[in-house]
């Protein structure tokens, strides 16, 4: 988290081949290994599987392993102070990135803020789609999602403006929308079609065995193999005031956010400043 995955310029450099050989004992050994077998398998093959790979001992963490998890409260990163702005001008397109801090991939507020985005930008007529694409034009595209990580993760929106529309006038309203999400219960016929467009998507996203295999994968690796299973049943047991409890929670500005633009070459911080 805030860190380059291969490291430092200086660290890799500093880096010889017995440290190489301690951080893979410590952490790649067959009992930190998740393996999925998927698709048309007979039988006889898993059992194939069983007796070949299966058999491999998990063997004991190394000395070089750590003890035990780290803290989530020693990993998680300092929040921003209120809303952090950035500002870039690079390139000749503007678009913004507007973060908020999520909870762990398996607490339980994950699936609301899940149905957050969808309401937000998920299909043609979810609030940012049908506001800032559809009916003003101001966007060529919109989009929200929640990423899963194992300490903490975020919520992020993000957009991409169409020639001409003015900066200040799309945040405005994305800030907008934020608002009513915190202020106004979303009930009915709105919050059951969020609830079949996050379900559809999950369904379409997973039409590949393959596609089935990574997600069953990955969350067998951070959480349990039925961690899918069990956010769709969460999201379909949400109700509006749950929702915004967690909209006031999560997605206020103000409580700890990061609002990213990279404007047009030439157009100056001040076309986004507040």
């Amino acid at each position: 988290y805030g860190c380059p995955i291969l490291g430092r310029a200086e660290e890799v450099s500093a880096t010889d081949a017995a440290d190489l050989a301690r951080f893979h004992r410590a952490h790649y050994r067959p009992g930190n290994a998740v393996l999925v077998v998927a698709g048309a398998v007979d039988p006889t093959e898993l059992e194939a599987v069983r007796t070949t790979i299966g058999a491999v001992p998990a063997e004991a963490p190394s000395a070089d392993a750590p003890a035990r998890e780290p803290a989530i409260e020693a990993l998680e990163p300092p929040r921003p102070d209120g809303c952090e702005r950035v500002v870039l001008e690079r390139g000749q397109v503007a678009r913004l990135l507007f973060a908020f801090p999520a909870p762990p991939v398996d607490h339980a507020d994950l699936a609301g803020l899940r149905l957050l985005s969808a309401i937000l930008a998920t299909g043609r007529s979810s609030r940012l789609n049908d506001r800032l694409v559809e009916r003003d034009g101001l966007c060529a595209w919109v989009s929200a999602a929640v990423g899963e990580a194992r300490y903490g993760g975020s919520l992020q929106i993000a957009a991409e403006l169409t020639p001409g529309s003015e900066p200040a006038e799309v945040e405005e309203l994305v800030l907008r929308e934020l608002e009513r999400l915190r202020d106004q219960v979303v009930e009915g016929e709105p919050l059951r079609r969020a609830v079949r467009l996050v379900q559809a998507d999950w369904v379409f996203a997973h039409e590949r065995v393959e596609s089935q295999a990574l997600t069953l994968c990955q969350a067998a690796a951070l959480v349990s193999p039925r961690y899918a299973d069990e956010q769709l049943a969460a999201i379909a047991a949400l109700d509006g005031g749950r929702l915004r409890e967690l909209a006031r929670r999560y997605l206020d500005p103000g409580a700890g956010s990061v609002l990213g633009w990279s404007l047009r070459r030439g157009a100056g911080r001040e076309a986004v400043q507040p």
